[in-house]
C-alpha cells in the first residue's frame, strides 16, 4: 500500500525511515535496499494533504532517523513549514504544566500531528554539528577546487570562514596547552629566579 493508502484507511501511525540524501536534502527509504529513494520533502507535503480526508484524529509520525544533524535541521525546518499549526511542538493545555501532567486525549489533538524521535544528547549535538559543519565544509571546498569557478571565491566565503574560525580555535587551544606545558616546567622557574642566566663569581670566596 502507498503512504496516501494507508492514510485513507485511517492509519493514525506512520514509520518513517530517513537517511541523508546525496545533495544534502534527506530521502526516505527502507536502507540497504533496492528500494527507490524518495524525497522527505515530498513525503511530509503528501502526508499534510491525506492526513485528515478519512479521520480527525491525531496522527504519529515515527522516525527511523539515521540523519546526520545538519539534514535533521533540514527536516525539522520542512515539517515545521509544511504543516504549520498542524504540528505540536509545545505545550498546549494548563495540565501540562500541572505537578501532575496528564497526556492529552486523542479528541484533545484532532487535527493535530506528533513527532516521535529519539531526543540526543544536547552537548553531543553540539560537538557532532560542530564536526559535521567543518567536514561538509572540507567537502564543498575540494569539490569547488576539481572544477574552478569564476564566482568561486564568493561562494565560498562563509566556508572559509568556518573553516578559519575552527582552524584558529584549534590554533589558539594549541598555543594554550603548550604555554601552560612551559610556565609550569621546573626550568622555567628556575630562568625565573636568575633572569640573566649568569653564574656567581664570588663564590669561590666564600669557601
Amino acid at each position: 500500500m502507498t503512504l496516501i493508502q494507508v492514510l485513507l484507511s485511517g492509519c493514525r501511525c506512520v514509520e518513517l525511515d530517513c537517511w541523508d540524501g546525496d545533495d544534502g536534502y534527506p530521502v526516505i527509504y527502507h536502507g540497504r535496499t533496492f528500494v527507490s529513494k524518495i524525497s522527505f520533502k515530498l513525503v511530509v507535503e503528501v502526508i499534510n494533504e491525506s492526513a485528515f480526508l478519512t479521520s480527525p484524529y491525531p496522527v504519529i509520525l515515527s522516525l527511523e532517523n539515521r540523519c546526520t544533524l545538519m539534514q535533521q535541521a533540514r527536516m525539522a525546518q520542512i515539517f515545521v513549514k509544511v504543516f504549520g499549526d498542524k504540528l505540536i511542538t509545545k505545550y498546549m493545555f494548563d495540565t501540562d504544566f500541572s505537578e501532575d501532567p496528564s497526556l492529552p486525549s486523542p479528541n484533545q489533538l484532532k487535527y493535530k500531528i506528533l513527532i516521535k524521535n529519539k531526543k540526543i544528547n544536547k552537548m553531543h549535538s553540539t560537538t557532532q554539528l560542530s564536526k559535521q559543519k567543518v567536514q561538509l565544509s572540507v567537502n564543498y571546498r575540494n569539490s569547488v577546487y576539481s572544477s574552478p569557478d569564476d564566482n568561486e571565491e564568493d561562494e565560498d566565503s562563509d566556508d572559509d570562514e568556518l573553516i578559519d574560525d575552527y582552524n584558529d580555535e584549534q590554533l589558539v587551544s594549541g598555543e594554550s596547552q603548550r604555554s601552560n606545558s612551559m610556565t609550569d616546567s621546573p626550568m622555567y622557574n628556575l630562568k625565573k629566579t636568575n633572569p640573566t642566566g649568569t653564574v656567581d663569581q664570588d663564590g669561590d670566596d666564600d669557601l
